[in-house]
């Protein structure tokens, strides 16, 4: 099942404290995942800004959501890789892409923009939210939203910080299962932080 954003039409929850301008603009599922992202962040140690993946991920996400999943790992030399990838992107990418260099097809300086997003994402310990589109063979661009989750992975001697990248396909679903090109649009317009007030103390 692909996630979109009409797979659920309940209404948006009042949150005490929370700030509409991130959470408003979650697709329900979207909002979902970070209520599990949210809720593991909260348990964790006093002073630690991301939760462990293990603590959210894949159990406490929608089933729905999985095939559209795509973790973003920090080497230690600070270069990041592709890791998990979810089915769909997996036919996306037309290949496992686990261990290449994340956006390595991509103009240089729209990988340096995107690259920002994902180690201010893993630093400051915040989700975030961007759309753009998917470029499919034979086809129109397909607008999506990336919910972006970071988290930490790994036993504690090799511990890496991870961004977690859930898609979701921002109106209608596509009709069949051909495979994508490979390469994804990014607005770097629509880049929108998770505030203090969605957020549970570090």
């Amino acid at each position: 099942m692909t996630p979109s954003s009409d797979d659920d039409d309940r209404a948006m929850p009042h949150e005490a404290g929370a700030s509409a301008s991130f959470i408003a603009r979650l697709p329900p599922l979207a909002r979902d995942s970070f209520e599990s992202w949210r809720q593991a962040r909260r348990r964790c140690a006093p002073g630690q800004r991301l939760p462990e993946l293990g603590e959210f991920a894949p159990h406490g996400l929608p089933r729905q959501v999985l095939p559209w999943i795509l973790i973003h790992r920090e080497r230690a030399d600070g270069e990041f890789v592709y890791g998990l990838a979810g089915e769909e992107l997996v036919r996306f990418f037309g290949a496992y892409p686990s261990g290449q260099p994340i956006l390595a097809y991509a103009d240089p300086a729209e990988r340096a923009a995107r690259l920002a997003v994902i180690r201010n994402a893993v630093t400051s310990g915040r989700a975030v939210w961007f759309t753009g589109s998917l470029l499919f063979e034979y086809k129109d661009a397909i607008p999506v939203g990336r919910l972006g989750l970071p988290a930490l992975s790994g036993p504690v001697a090799a511990r890496e910080r991870v961004l977690l990248l859930v898609y979701f396909i921002l109106g209608p679903a596509p009709k069949d299962r051909s495979r994508g090109a490979g390469r994804s649009v990014f607005d770097p317009a629509s880049v929108v932080w998770c505030d203090d007030g969605e957020m549970p103390a570090a």
